[in-house]
């Protein structure tokens, strides 16, 4: 806050802030507030700031909301969203045709049977990855300040001062996941080694911001003391 810059200020003053992103997300608003008197042997400040910031997420921006916007113009290799995988030769068990079907209103309805050119066909999605990827953090914080000094004389003074601060940051990387116990089981249906693998998406968590992590930073400080010279 600026106000801890400044030794006086008389009267009170308001800054009210808000704003938003043309492509969506990133909405914020901020409240300012400094103050102040002063007396005959005294002066006194305060100041606060209130600030609140919504995350962008890449599914929020056209360039980086799917795997295809890749300029190169490379095919993407899907995301994948569920598969089955045989542990012996590390190659995933295709889904069928309709294999992907019971997931595919998944993620906006992107998720469809992909394909590996080395392991085979699984559940993918090329929007995916980006649908977790918080581009800017979400963070709401609070700070203030305040300070005081009485004046004993033309050459001493006693003073003390105070500033909290805390801040509440929210960010995504990836989606949750699942995968089999141990990485492998015996199949006892295929007769065969299987690791199975689920990415679960924003529709069944009830909204990304359920998978965020969360960070809470808080800082304050108080001081006290006298300034001046003594003597001649």
């Amino acid at each position: 806050v600026n106000i801890i810059l400044k030794k006086t200020y008389d009267g009170v003053g308001i800054n009210v802030r808000a704003g938003t992103t043309e492509q969506g997300g990133g909405d914020n608003q901020r409240l300012q507030a400094v103050g102040g008197g002063s007396g005959e042997n005294w002066d006194a400040i305060f100041g606060l700031e209130i600030a609140n910031r919504k995350a962008i997420y890449g599914s929020q921006r056209d360039f980086m909301d799917s795997l295809t916007d890749d300029p190169r113009g490379v095919a993407p290799l899907a995301t994948a969203v569920a598969y089955r995988r045989n542990a012996s030769t590390n190659n995933y068990i295709d889904p069928g045709t309709d294999g992907c079907d019971a997931s595919s209103t998944l993620y906006g309805g992107s998720v469809f049977r992909a394909q590996n050119p080395r392991q085979g066909g699984y559940c993918g999605s090329n929007e995916a990855a980006p649908t977790f990827w918080t581009v800017q953090t979400e963070k709401r914080n609070i700070d203030a300040y305040s300070a005081v000094t009485w004046r004993l004389n033309d050459r001493q003074e006693l003073f003390a001062d105070a500033a909290i601060g805390t801040a509440r940051i929210y960010n995504n990387t990836r989606a949750p996941s699942w995968t089999s116990s141990r990485n492998y089981f015996y199949n006892q249906n295929s007769g065969q080694l299987e690791s199975w693998y689920r990415r679960f998406a924003p529709e069944e968590i009830g909204g990304v911001q359920r998978n965020a992590n969360r960070f809470l930073e808080q800082s304050w400080s108080f001081n006290v003391g006298a300034r001046g010279s003594i003597g001649g």
